[in-house]
């Protein structure tokens, strides 16, 4: 029997075959929708965790701050990490997966989810810097309750070096949710392909 298909008519014969055969049924896509949510939980979780323990850690340092100065950065610290609580609540709070939902709510639901936490992954990194103003009025105060001892960068320089310290977070934190952000990607391009698939 002779072949009347061209090379680029096979490739998208095999092409459309393999989306096929890697189609989800709606059980695997509320599944997987399921299981991200719960990766969600546990994420905040931790963060809501860390937020805590800066508070309770942070209070107690305010109460027993030296100067008027250092106890105004202590509050400002405080301040600063429940903005990044709330700004994690509003915006990368987990949502219930709907009882009762076909294939393609199930592919829609899931993908707004992805991109909602992708906008999170995007954008964290920037509440972290509503920290640095307590930071920067804790190690001012701090700089200057202190007597003054001779030190070769000047009276300055432990402020210098944990803004530089903060500097470095911020910056592995971007690297950090840059990966993430990437394999968000690659879950809605996934997802994509389901839809195509439908």
């Amino acid at each position: 029997m002779a072949n009347d298909l061209s090379p680029e008519d096979m490739r998208s014969v095999w092409q459309s075959q393999a989306e096929e055969s890697r189609r989800m049924s709606s059980n695997e896509i509320r599944t997987a929708a399921e299981r991200y949510q719960k990766r969600v939980i546990w994420r905040n979780v931790r963060e809501y965790l860390g937020c805590a323990i800066v508070v309770a850690g942070f209070g107690w340092f305010a109460w027993h701050a030296p100067s008027t100065t250092a106890r105004v950065g202590h509050l400002l610290v405080i301040v600063g990490a429940l903005y990044v609580a709330l700004q994690l609540h509003l915006s990368g709070s987990s949502r219930t997966v709907p009882s009762e939902m076909g294939r393609m709510d199930g592919i829609a639901f899931h993908r707004r989810e992805l991109e909602r936490q992708l906008r999170v992954y995007q954008l964290a990194w920037r509440w972290v810097l509503a920290l640095v103003p307590g930071i920067t009025v804790l190690m001012a105060g701090t700089t200057k309750a202190k007597p003054r001892v001779h030190m070769p960068a000047g009276p300055l320089a432990p402020l210098l070096v944990v803004l530089g310290g903060w500097v470095l977070i911020i910056v592995w934190l971007r690297k950090r949710n840059q990966a993430k952000a990437r394999n968000i990607q690659r879950e809605l391009e996934r997802l994509a392909v389901e839809e195509r698939a439908s």
